[in-house]
C-alpha cells in the first residue's frame, strides 16, 4: 500500500519535510462542515443529552492526519482533482509514504489508522453515552463522510490530542513535484531529496490523456 499527501509548497510544508513530521489537526478544524456529525436521537432523556454532549466534544478534539491510500503504483498520475485542490494547482508537490507511516517514531498520542468510508447518509451515533461503546461509535463517526469524497480515497491516523507528530525518515518513499512548479522551488526540492535520499520525480501533462507523466 502507499499513501500520499499532496502539499502546497510554502514553508510549514517544507519544514515538516525536512524535520520528518506531520501535523494532526483536530476534527473540529478540518475542510468538510459534516466531519463529526452523526443520526441523532432527540427524544432522549435531558441526562443522556447531557452526556451526549460530553461525547460530541471527544469527538471535535479527537485529532487526525489525513493521506491518501492506493495500492495502485500510478494513483499519483490520474489524481489531478487532488493536485489542484491540496497541491496549490499543480505548483505544490505529493510526499509518498510506504508501511512505516503506520509506525510513529514519537507515538505517545498514536491511537490507530484506518480507510474513511463513504455513505450517502449520517452515521449511527450513541443514544447518550455508554463507556463500553463509545469508542466504537467515536471512529466510526470521525471515519465516515459523504459519499461525495470518495475520490479522495483517504486514509486517516488518529491522535489523541493535535499537534506535530514524529515519523520515521524511512516512512518517504518519494516526492512528486506538479507540473506547474516554479522552476527554483523544483531545484530547492530536488536538493531536499537528494540530501534525504529520496526519489524525486518531476512531473508533465500527458500528451494523450486526462493524467499526468513523470518528465522525459
Amino acid at each position: 500500500m502507499r499513501y500520499y499527501k499532496f502539499r502546497a509548497f510554502n514553508g510549514h510544508n517544507i519544514i515538516s519535510l525536512i524535520e520528518n513530521t506531520i501535523y494532526a489537526s483536530e476534527l473540529s478544524c478540518l475542510n468538510d462542515p459534516f466531519e463529526g456529525r452523526y443520526c441523532k436521537d432527540e427524544r432522549v432523556s435531558l441526562e443522556l443529552q447531557e452526556q451526549q454532549k460530553h461525547f460530541d466534544a471527544r469527538i471535535s478534539r479527537r485529532a487526525v492526519f489525513s493521506l491518501c491510500a492506493s495500492e495502485d503504483e500510478e494513483f499519483v498520475f490520474g489524481a489531478i482533482h487532488l493536485w489542484a485542490y491540496y497541491a496549490d494547482n499543480h505548483k505544490g508537490f505529493c510526499i509518498e509514504y510506504n508501511d512505516s507511516i503506520n509506525s510513529m517514531d514519537d507515538g505517545s498520542s498514536f491511537l490507530k489508522s484506518d480507510y474513511v468510508k463513504y455513505k450517502s447518509s449520517l452515521p449511527d451515533g450513541p443514544n447518550g453515552y455508554c463507556a463500553k461503546t463509545d469508542e466504537k461509535y467515536l471512529y466510526e463517526i470521525c471515519g465516515t463522510k459523504s459519499d461525495v469524497w470518495k475520490g479522495e480515497y483517504e486514509y486517516r491516523m488518529y491522535f489523541m490530542k493535535s499537534g506535530l507528530k514524529g515519523i520515521y525518515s524511512k516512512s518517504v518513499s518519494a516526492i512528486y513535484l506538479g507540473c506547474r512548479m516554479f522552476p527554483e522551488h523544483k531545484s530547492f526540492m530536488k536538493d531536499i531529496a537528494e540530501h534525504k535520499g529520496i526519489l524525486c520525480y518531476e512531473l508533465e501533462q500527458s500528451s494523450t490523456e486526462y493524467r499526468l507523466q513523470i518528465k522525459q
